[in-house]
């Protein structure tokens, strides 16, 4: 923002996003395009991508888990 003071001692910094959606192709899409257009002023260092379907194949709610295995419930 221009009305910003920052001081380069606790500038540099990181910047961390979520994108999340229903489709994991319009999330990756979105990812995509949003990586692009930061590219002139930032870089991707780290990414983890994951994603659990609410149901069981047969269309039963199941339990998430997250990228460690373990229940999820957020």
């Amino acid at each position: 923002m221009r009305h910003d003071r920052l001081q380069e001692r606790w500038s540099g910094g990181d910047l961390a996003v979520l994108v999340a959606g229903r489709d994991g192709t319009t999330v990756a899409h979105a990812v995509r395009r949003r990586v692009a257009a930061a590219a002139p002023f930032a870089r991707a260092r780290w990414r983890q991508v994951g994603s659990w379907n609410p149901t069981d194949p047969t269309g039963r709610p199941q339990t998430g888990r997250n990228l460690f295995g373990q229940v999820d419930g957020s």
